[in-house]
């Protein structure tokens, strides 16, 4: 089974240069930083889109 391509919404904890900390929990397993082009914005469900 696949696991979801984007998971969280995680809080920011510090950029560096093109490079972002996120606060993730211990049990994703993970190095925290991660190249902004990896990231994207958190959108909560049901937000209506200003492009509609």
């Amino acid at each position: 089974m696949l696991r979801p391509r984007f998971v969280g919404s995680f809080t920011v904890m510090g950029a560096h240069g093109h490079a972002y900390t996120l606060d993730l929990p211990s049990s994703m397993a993970t190095h925290p930083t991660f190249c902004v082009g990896l990231l994207k914005p958190y959108r909560p469900a049901g937000l209506l889109s200003l492009r509609s």
